[in-house]
């Protein structure tokens, strides 16, 4: 059996065990536990594919209190504290080691009755198969010695520029973003009819500017570069080619532009990945991709996970 198939089987165990020894977690009485995650972002939403997908449970509480602000179906701590439920039971979603403890002692305080179960050693890369796709990606260009520098269009907070940065740890690395979220009248503007589901949705998804915290540490920082405005303005000084690009630009004509600029400077064997080329909430993504596709006969494939991650390849 693969090592890490069997390692993750081990861990599944022991987080079933886990919640069986914390909460007292029979079959009969599964039914009877309201499930919660906190704080929400993009660990949080990891964990709540992972406890849908692998352990079938429906998170009834969702919370954190930056995205209760936006988003109707989140709570915020405060809200969390009228909760009457002994049945009630919060997973603490973070890899964040630095405040970790931070984020246990804030749940706690505010967990009326229930309990509060650890996530921590569930939600990391080792279950996130786009960053294992990346991880091997990497490995795989380095053995081989494939050239040219990697890039990021649309970063947010830098979270899974955090993986690139580490996994390609000599590779200079471009992140593209607004780093003001989607609030300006210019991205707006840009927006065609299959971003509308999208455009209704960024009013509480997270995409506001008062989200945008600092950028997340980067292991290796001294290969960051950092284009801060709106792409592809920001590209035209850039005349380095690229082995691997990470799309994430949500909408249909950003990320037009994400393929046609960086298409051209791909290496043979570079690979461009495109978030959420399956997501219903970005139907503009797909559209892109689509059409960039048959116009210049590439083929696409996919990665086997929540956000449906499509995959170019350049070849010759």
């Amino acid at each position: 059996m693969n090592a890490k198939f069997e390692n993750e089987k081990v861990l599944m165990g022991h987080f079933f065990q886990v919640m069986a020894e914390t909460i007292g977690l029979k079959q009969e009485n599964r039914k009877k536990i309201e499930w919660g995650v906190f704080p929400y972002g993009y660990q949080g939403e990891i964990a709540c594919r992972i406890l849908q997908q692998r352990f079938g449970i429906v998170p009834r509480y969702i919370i954190d209190n930056k995205w209760s602000k936006f988003n109707p179906d989140i709570i915020s701590l405060e809200t969390l504290t009228k909760v009457d439920n002994e049945n009630m039971v919060i997973f603490i979603a973070s890899d964040r080691k630095d405040i970790y403890d931070e984020i246990r002692n804030a749940i706690r305080s505010h967990v009326v009755k229930g309990t509060v179960v650890d996530l921590f050693p569930m939600v990391n890369e080792d279950n996130d198969r786009k960053v294992e796709a990346l991880r091997l990606l990497a490995n795989h260009f380095t053995s081989i010695g494939l050239q040219g520098s990697i890039a990021e269009a649309g970063v947010r907070e830098g979270a899974f520029a955090q993986y690139m940065n580490k996994y390609f740890p000599s590779k200079k690395l471009y992140l593209f973003d607004t780093f003001e979220g989607f609030h300006n009248e210019q991205v707006k503007g840009n927006m065609i009819e299959e971003d509308k589901i999208f455009a209704v949705n960024m009013e509480y998804r997270g995409y506001h500017h008062e989200l945008l915290g600092e950028m997340l540490p980067m292991p290796n920082p001294e290969n960051i570069v950092i284009k801060k405005g709106f792409f592809p303005d920001t590209a035209r000084d850039v005349e380095d080619t690229f082995c691997y690009v990470h799309l994430d630009m949500d909408i249909y004509q950003s990320t037009v532009d994400g393929l046609r600029f960086f298409w051209t400077k791909m290496v043979e064997q570079g690979v461009i990945m495109i978030d959420d080329y399956h997501n219903d909430h970005c139907p503009g993504v797909k559209k892109a991709v689509d059409e960039f596709c048959a116009a210049n006969g590439v083929g696409v494939c996919f990665l086997p996970e929540y956000r449906g991650t499509a995959v170019l390849i350049k070849n010759r």
